[in-house]
């Protein structure tokens, strides 16, 4: 068996999960309350491995947050109209991830995409030398950072959404379509984990109150 290869994992958590939402909302849910289901996948599974993730972080807004399908079946399970990210900050950290908080700079904008590419960026040059960089978002602005990965001779491997830009997808060694990623990693519809009581906030990490949007107007998800 191959010795594992030295591997970096970032995840766009509202980007993920809001994209993933729109495919199946019980994927979205699984993949956010039990991330165990696709690290072994990722580590174990996808092409050019075994890997060692030895750097795991992921980038979330905590006053981020959705609403499942009114009158669907995990609407009834949750029994409440709205899933605020913050409340998968545990299961994240359980699974031995740093959570980086990311709030919103600007009303439909949060700072995930440039942390996320400073971060990667600082990567670069720590002296493990990582030598692969497994990157879940569908954002084109990290194209430019695909590029600086290759230009140091690193093996980038995208989880991205089918309609992400062609230049962002050729920047990357490996592609995994997002509904292949939920096939195989959250196919099972069945929830995973009890809700939380109260369901919408994690405890411990209610976001800011005037950080709250309107009601009637959800904060747009990239």
């Amino acid at each position: 068996m191959p010795e594992p290869r030295r591997a970096a994992l970032y995840v766009d958590f509202d980007n993920v999960f809001s994209t993933l939402a729109g495919l199946d909302e019980w994927a979205a849910w699984n993949f956010a309350a039990s991330p165990g289901r696709w690290l072994a996948w990722l580590a174990e599974a996808l092409p050019g491995g075994p890997r060692r993730l030895l750097v795991r972080r992921c980038y979330l807004n905590p006053a981020g947050w959705t609403e499942p399908e009114a009158g669907g079946s995990l609407s009834r399970w949750l029994g409440q109209p709205r899933i605020y990210y913050s409340r998968f900050r545990s299961d994240f950290v359980r699974a031995g991830f740093t959570v980086v908080d990311c709030p919103r700079l600007a009303r439909l904008k949060n700072a995930a995409d440039i942390v996320m590419a400073l971060d990667i960026a600082d990567a670069i040059g720590h002296p493990t030398r990582f030598e692969d960089f497994l990157i879940l978002s569908g954002d084109s602005d990290f194209t430019p950072l695909l590029h600086r990965l290759r230009e140091h001779d690193r093996r980038v491997l995208v989880v991205t959404h089918d309609v992400s830009a062609q230049a962002f997808r050729a920047a990357a060694d490996l592609v995994v379509p997002l509904g292949d990623f939920a096939e195989a990693t959250l196919a099972e519809a069945a929830p995973v984990a009890t809700p939380a009581t109260p369901a919408t906030i994690a405890p411990g990490a209610p976001p800011e109150a005037d950080a709250i949007p309107d009601p009637g107007e959800p904060e747009a998800q990239r």
